[in-house]
C-alpha cells in the first residue's frame, strides 16, 4: 500500500523541514569561536611567553631563543574541541532536516563524508554506493558533489572538519605555540621614553617547529651593529595544530574561520532553499550572543603561572598551596616554612 503524502513529497504525519536545531548548534559553535579568539589574544598578547637574546659578534643578527615555553592552556584546548564538534554536529541535524524534506521520518542518519564512492559489502560482497541516505535525487547529487572524493575545495574542507572532530573524540587535539615572521615593538608613549633610540630590525628568519627550551625561533637583522637587544621588542606567537592532523602546521583560528563559512555558507546555505527553508530562519534569530569579557580573560590568563616540574597552568590559590617560595607575599595563605607573620 503506498504510503499516503500531503502534496509535497513528504509522508503525511511526519515533521515539516526545519534548521532551528542546526542554528542552535550553530551559533554554539560561533559562540566558541568568539571565547577562542579573546582566550588566545590574552595568551598571546600577555608576558606568558619569554625569549632570551644572542647577539651576533658583529651586532647585525639578534636570535631569539625560546625560554622554558609554557604549554597551551587546556582551556583554549577544550573549547577548541567544542566548537569543532558543534559544527559537525550542525552537519548530522541538517541530514536529518535533508531526509524529512525527502518524505521520510529520519532515524539514526549522519552527514555522509565519503573517501571512496562505492564499497564492497563485506557480508554480500556487492559493491554498493556510500551514499546511504534516503533522499531526493537532487539533494543526493548536491551531496554527491561535496564529497572529499572528487577532490573539490568543500570536499577537502569536510574533510579537514570530519578528521579533527574524530581526534576530538577520542584525544586531546594537538596544538603547538609557534613563533610567527613578526615581532612587535611596543610604541612610544609615558611608560616607554627611550623606546625610539633603539632601531628597528628587520625579520629574516623564523624557526617553524614548536617552541622549545633553548631553541632559536626568531632572527632579526639590522642594518647597521647593534649590540644591545632592543627590550621592547616581542615576539608574537601564535597556536597551531600539530601533527599528526589533517591541519598540521595550520594556525587554528584561521582553520576554524574556514570551517564556520563551510558549515553555514556553503553546505547549509546550499540545502536550505532546496528544502524549503527561508534564509530567516538561519540561524535562530531569538538568541541572544554570549559576551565575553575581553579583559576578564586576558587577566585570568596573567594569573596563572607555568610550573615547568609540574607541567602545567597554576592559579594564585593553587600556586601558594604547591609552591608557596613562588607567589607574592600579599597572596600567601600562611608564611613559608622558617618565617614569621608580619
Amino acid at each position: 500500500m503506498p504510503l499516503e503524502t500531503d502534496g509535497r513529497s513528504r509522508v503525511k504525519g511526519t515533521k515539516p523541514p526545519s534548521l532551528y536545531s542546526a542554528g542552535l548548534k550553530m551559533w554554539r559553535a560561533q559562540t566558541h569561536l568568539n571565547i577562542l579568539r579573546d582566550q588566545l589574544a590574552a595568551l598571546t598578547e600577555g608576558d606568558v611567553y619569554s625569549f632570551e637574546v644572542k647577539i651576533d659578534a658583529d651586532g647585525l643578527n639578534h636570535t631569539y631563543y625560546s625560554s622554558h615555553p609554557a604549554r597551551v592552556p587546556d582551556s583554549i584546548v577544550v573549547v577548541l574541541g567544542d566548537c569543532i564538534h558543534n559544527l559537525r554536529s550542525v552537519l548530522d541535524h541538517l541530514a536529518c532536516q535533508l531526509v524529512r524534506a525527502s518524505g521520510q521520518e529520519p532515524g539514526n542518519v549522519a552527514f555522509p563524508i565519503q573517501h571512496e564512492k562505492t564499497a564492497v559489502d563485506p557480508c554480500t560482497g556487492i559493491e554498493r554506493p556510500t551514499l546511504a541516505l534516503p533522499v531526493r535525487d537532487d539533494i543526493r547529487d548536491s551531496l554527491d558533489s561535496m564529497q572529499p572524493y572528487h577532490g573539490t575545495d568543500i570536499g577537502r574542507r569536510l574533510n579537514w572538519l570530519n578528521g579533527l572532530d574524530i581526534i576530538d573524540k577520542h584525544r586531546d587535539q594537538l596544538v603547538v605555540a609557534t613563533a610567527v615572521g613578526s615581532a612587535k615593538t611596543r610604541v612610544y608613549d609615558i611608560d616607554n621614553p627611550d623606546v625610539g633610540r633603539y632601531p628597528l630590525g628587520r625579520v629574516t628568519k623564523i624557526w617553524p617547529e614548536p617552541l622549545k627550551h633553548g631553541k632559536p625561533c626568531l632572527r632579526l637583522t639590522y642594518p647597521a651593529p647593534q649590540l644591545e637587544a632592543n627590550p621592547y621588542t616581542k615576539v608574537a606567537v601564535k597556536v597551531r595544530f600539530g601533527n599528526p592532523g589533517p591541519a598540521k602546521g595550520q594556525h587554528i583560528l584561521t582553520v576554524l574561520e574556514d570551517l564556520v563559512k563551510l558549515v553555514r555558507d556553503d553546505i547549509v546555505g546550499a540545502f536550505a532553499p532546496m528544502i524549503g527553508v527561508v534564509s530567516g530562519d538561519w540561524p535562530p534569530g531569538d538568541l541572544v550572543t554570549l559576551r565575553w569579557n575581553r579583559r576578564a580573560a586576558i587577566q585570568h590568563h596573567r594569573d596563572l603561572s607555568w610550573f615547568p616540574g609540574d607541567g602545567m597552568w597554576l592559579p594564585p590559590e593553587e600556586q601558594a598551596r604547591r609552591h608557596p617560595e613562588s607567589v607574592r607575599p600579599y597572596l600567601r595563605s600562611e608564611p613559608p616554612h622558617g618565617t614569621e607573620s608580619p
